[in-house]
């Protein structure tokens, strides 16, 4: 497969339920391979986990794999994660503005935009994650 236009990272298998295979990855932050990360203490790594449909059946728990998917995927959750909450709440400041006399209205109005975008796509999620398809193969 082409590389190019595909965003990657090793993990370990860590669950299997029947043709849902769950990979931690340990997700790093950019200093973490910084020779100076013990010193600072500002280095972040946090493991997070991946559900990934797979009918093959040749996977087993704690078998080291690469989990990966499309860029234009991970663009879109930057959409829907960053760039719209954004929008929204700059909406929100303006709409408040307009609304609202004091800037502490016009600031909470806009922070409770922000938050029902949030609950939206919280409710939608599954809707959502249809639009994220990740791969997965062995390493």
């Amino acid at each position: 497969m082409d590389n190019s236009g595909i965003i990657e990272h090793a993990g370990v298998v860590s669950n299997i339920d029947g043709h849902r295979i769950t990979v931690s990855i340990l997700a790093q932050s950019a200093c973490a391979a910084c020779g100076a990360k013990n010193l600072c203490h500002v280095a972040d790594q946090k493991e997070k986990e991946v559900e990934i449909n797979d009918n093959s059946g040749t996977y087993r728990i704690g078998e080291k794999v690469s989990v990966f998917m499309k860029q234009s995927s991970g663009l879109r959750a930057v959409w829907y994660g960053y760039f719209i909450p954004f929008l929204v709440m700059m909406a929100g400041l303006i709409v408040g503005n307009l609304l609202f006399s004091r800037e502490w209205q016009t600031g909470l109005f806009a922070i409770g935009v922000t938050t029902l975008y949030y609950f939206f796509l919280y409710f939608l999620r599954k809707y959502i994650a249809k639009k994220f398809t990740f791969y997965i193969k062995k390493l």
